[in-house]
């Protein structure tokens, strides 16, 4: 697990809410506070679905969401605080660990500064971190690539 501050929010809001990068992500969680506090689970509605159309995966995707949370904190004001759990497509998750029962990214905007955590939950206790390692390095290289300037927290 490692903590990153992004040093340009406005560059990471847009990479965030006007990118696709993060479209297949599963949504844990979403919570925004600005007037008022909006909280969205990511767990899909199974009832809401016939069973020919019901997706198969347990979260709505960051695409589906991402809409909604930008209504919510689009505005002459920023918001107070946003906390958005993230967790890594199947195909990603299977490419990085075959103990990997989630691969998440915590985004969390708290008045002025913006911080990405890693995390990393197994199936089966182990003492190799090499996987968690991959994965926090997959993080940074990840802001990098987008061209956001990122620090590590100590």
């Amino acid at each position: 697990m490692i903590a990153l501050t992004v040093d340009n929010i406005k560059d990471f809001m847009r990479l965030l809410f006007k990118s696709s990068i993060f479209d297949k992500y599963g949504v844990h969680q979403a919570l925004c506070t600005t007037f008022t506090t909006f909280e969205i689970t990511g767990d899909l509605n199974r009832e809401f679905f016939d069973e020919t159309d019901a997706p198969e995966r347990k979260y709505c995707t960051w695409e589906e969401i991402r809409p909604f949370v930008y209504h919510v904190i689009k505005g002459s004001k920023l918001p107070k605080y946003m906390k958005i759990v993230l967790s890594a497509p199947t195909d990603m998750l299977e490419s990085i660990s075959d103990n990997a029962s989630a691969l998440f990214i915590n985004i969390i905007y708290d008045g002025g500064t913006l911080t990405l955590i890693s995390g990393y939950a197994i199936k089966k206790f182990s003492m190799n971190k090499t996987h968690e390692f991959l994965w926090d390095e997959y993080v940074t290289d990840l802001m990098k690539k987008s061209g956001l300037s990122v620090s590590t927290q100590t």
